[in-house]
């Protein structure tokens, strides 16, 4: 959750490739990382200070996936789907 939350406030994320965040971070809102590799943590800190976008776009995108209201639509879709 605090990936989510963090980019719905518009901030890029850098994550672990742990099975969970490769789901919904992508090249425009965020980075993966191997687990425990500093190096690469060293490098994706330094593309993010140098390279951060449209930090709208993020917090649309986030907004549009996972709000009450985007997530009560594809309750009810699946619910359907069910029925």
């Amino acid at each position: 959750m605090a990936y989510i939350e963090t980019m719905a406030m518009g901030v890029p994320v850098i994550a672990t490739k742990c099975g969970g965040p490769e789901i919904f971070i992508n090249d425009k809102n965020g980075l993966l990382i191997e687990v425990d590799d500093k190096n690469e943590l060293i490098e994706a800190m330094r593309y993010m200070y140098n390279n951060v976008d449209d930090r709208k776009s993020i917090a649309t995108e986030i907004k549009e996936k996972f709000s009450s209201e985007a997530v009560a639509k594809k309750i009810i879709m699946e619910y359907r789907r069910i029925l």
